[in-house]
């Protein structure tokens, strides 16, 4: 399950905003192509303006066990009226 998108939603009709995508991450290099950007929590951080994700990558690296693997933060830079 790759990649990992964030995409703006309209909250008058619930549907997402064209061309709001944004690509957060995908499969790398070296990685297994196994791998699921899986297990996620995300966290609004009011006071900074911020989405902080946090994921595991699931069966990240071949000939290993699935859950011998990275857990990544992401931190998403959300627009305020100063900055949009």
């Amino acid at each position: 399950r790759f990649p990992l998108y964030v995409i703006e939603i309209d909250p008058e009709t619930g549907l997402a905003i064209r061309n709001s995508r944004v690509l957060i991450d995908t499969r790398r290099t070296g990685e297994s192509d196994k791998v699921q950007l899986s297990n996620f929590c995300i966290l609004e951080n009011c006071e900074a303006g911020t989405l902080e994700i946090y994921l595991s990558k699931l069966d990240q690296f071949s000939g290993k066990h699935k859950y011998d693997c990275e857990t990544w933060k992401y931190t998403v830079y959300l627009p305020t009226d100063e900055n949009e």
